[in-house]
């Protein structure tokens, strides 16, 4: 993973742009020049940015791109510093300390990074990590606002949280021993091919069909399994981490990328894991476990160029690279990057991980050199947030021999809460769906032979309370009580069977139409003691009617039905 990251607070001098981010798109010039402009963090101008102009590398502290004149003079009259800087040879973003390393000639310095005229690049696209990363000139794509479940977010959904509580991290280091066992991943090697089969082989074995995406043939290959939607299968939730590893020392030097990044695979491979026993979700959850990360982002980019080709939308990108090592001297919490994000979902999964992680803490930052795969969706203008081990004190063991377990992974608590972190997000913005109604437990037969049964009509949504209770096969033109309570049972009452344990609720009367049909509307946020359930609560319900032609206690009852509610 990158080697030079920084943590940042507020950023007094850019609030300049405060009017500016609700503005008209800036003009278009006839005269668009390859320049830099320092945004100091401001997502906002960021984005407008990207949105109108040849953004090509988003650094953190300054985009670089082709700008239009009148931009840039606009940007001046703000207070916003930009400079013109040559258009010729490869560019690459260092931070500030290795400008002078003799990498290139320095066009540019931030506070925290440079940006180089360097020299021709040496691997296929650029240099992911290490001192610098190589700037493609390619326009960024736009990102929208992520569209997601926001009723799970503004109140603990049970079904999420026991999804959560079930991370293991003992499963996430098992992954990390198996894959850190094998000398070097570096993806044009047989290491990776091993390690990209047994990937496919642990998905295969949560229940999910599994592909493999080739990109060129000197690479191992990514590896895709998903949950499909089953109300939105083209909204799709990305969950993604590289497995290959790097040694610079030479490709068949030792590589066994513990934390970088077979600590963020496992991750994924948990989180694959448990969203796959839960569910179903109405948006489509894809697990993409990318290879060739350490020659330049080749697999999650061309992923992600296949997706935009596509057109399929992708609601977010949720990336995991480093997330089990914790310096001696550094509080255990969970860091966001913030350049090549989506501001908006970074938010959302910080809140998330408040609602659902025991012990939370959370920080955001700039990564000042080096990149992951979120980059590549984010490039395509797909909502992206990056989850870290530390923006300052990550491993110091990446890329080379001792990046082993437990040395470069010495925290299965902060692996587990940043995992944890993922799937309360990912579940989230999938949206579980309701649980349908289910009946259980039998009608007793009426006067005209039936058993009568019990329905619904609308959700169990506490967000739509729609909710209409239904009863059919009844006696026509009687009265009858709706009722409720807690737990299962089959004991005889009247001419049927009682199918509720305890604790009833009269919920209201209603009288059986000419079919020997019933009905009843609910509030479930209205009555006299506030809300009628919760998230999370089951209810069993029945149907109690009057039946005289049928002797015996002149009355019967319709089967259960077990209700469960959902946000």
């Amino acid at each position: 993973m990158a080697a030079h990251l920084r943590r940042f607070g507020a950023v007094g001098s850019i609030l300049v742009l405060g009017s500016m981010a609700g503005a008209a798109p800036f003009p278009q010039g006839p005269t668009p020049r390859a320049a830099v402009v320092e945004h100091a963090c401001d997502a906002a101008l960021r984005d407008r940015l990207i949105a109108s102009q040849q953004v090509w590398f988003d650094a953190g502290e300054f985009l670089v791109g082709r700008f239009d004149e009148d931009v840039l003079r606009e940007l001046a009259r703000a207070g916003i510093a930009s400079h013109v800087v040559d258009d010729v040879g490869d560019l690459l973003v260092v931070a500030r300390a290795d400008a002078e390393l003799g990498e290139g000639r320095v066009l540019h310095r931030s506070e925290h990074q440079a940006l180089l005229a360097a020299p021709p690049a040496t691997e296929p696209v650029a240099r992911a990590h290490g001192r610098g990363v190589r700037v493609l000139r390619t326009a960024m794509r736009p990102c929208p606002q992520p569209s997601t479940g926001t009723a799970s977010l503004l109140v603990g959904d049970p079904r999420i949280q026991a999804l959560v509580d079930q991370v293991s991290s003992t499963n996430v280091l098992g992954t990390v021993q198996s894959l850190s066992a094998i000398s070097s991943r570096r993806a044009t090697t047989t290491g990776a091919t091993t390690a990209q089969n047994l990937i496919q082989g642990w998905l295969q074995g949560y229940g999910l069909t599994t592909t493999l995406q080739t990109f060129g043939a000197q690479y191992s290959r990514n590896v895709i399994a998903e949950i499909p939607g089953a109300a939105h299968p083209e909204r799709i939730v990305v969950l993604g981490a590289h497995y290959d590893s790097t040694n610079p020392a030479g490709a068949s030097a030792p590589a066994p990328g513990a934390d970088d990044n077979a600590s963020g695979t496992g991750g994924v491979l948990e989180a694959a894991r448990v969203l796959a026993a839960g569910g179903p979700y109405e948006n489509t959850l894809r697990f993409v476990l990318f290879s060739a990360e350490e020659f330049g982002l080749v697999g999650s980019s061309y992923a992600a160029q296949q997706s935009q080709a596509q057109g399929e939308q992708i609601v977010a990108m949720l990336n995991l690279d480093m997330i089990s090592y914790k310096a001696s001297s550094d509080a255990r919490d969970v860091d966001f990057a913030t350049n090549n994000t989506s501001a908006a979902l970074t938010a959302q999964c910080r809140q998330l991980g408040a609602t659902y992680v025991p012990g939370w803490a959370s920080v955001t930052g700039v990564l000042t050199a080096g990149t992951s795969d979120h980059q590549a969706y984010f490039a395509q203008g797909y909502p992206a947030v990056f989850l870290f081990e530390d923006l300052t004190q990550y491993s110091p063991y990446i890329h080379s021999a001792n990046d082993t377990h437990p040395q470069s992974t010495n925290d299965p608590e902060l692996a587990r809460m940043i995992v944890q972190a993922v799937v309360a997000s990912a579940a989230t913005i999938a949206v579980p769906t309701c649980t349908p109604p289910t009946n259980y437990c039998v009608g007793g037969v009426n006067s005209l032979g039936l058993a009568a049964q019990m329905g619904a009509l609308g959700s169990t949504s506490l967000a739509a309370n729609d909710l209409t209770l239904t009863a059919q096969g009844c006696r026509p033109i009687v009265s009858g009580l709706f009722f409720w309570g807690i737990g299962e049972t089959q004991v005889p009452l009247a001419n049927g069977y009682r199918c509720i344990d305890s604790s009833f609720l009269r919920l209201g009367v209603a009288t059986t139409n000419a079919s020997g049909f019933g009905s009843l509307s609910l509030d479930l946020l209205d009555s006299p003691n506030g809300p009628l359930v919760n998230v999370g609560d089951v209810r069993s319900v029945q149907f109690w009617y009057r039946d005289v032609a049928g002797g015996g206690a002149g009355c019967n009852l319709t089967d259960g039905l077990r209700l469960t509610f959902c946000p």
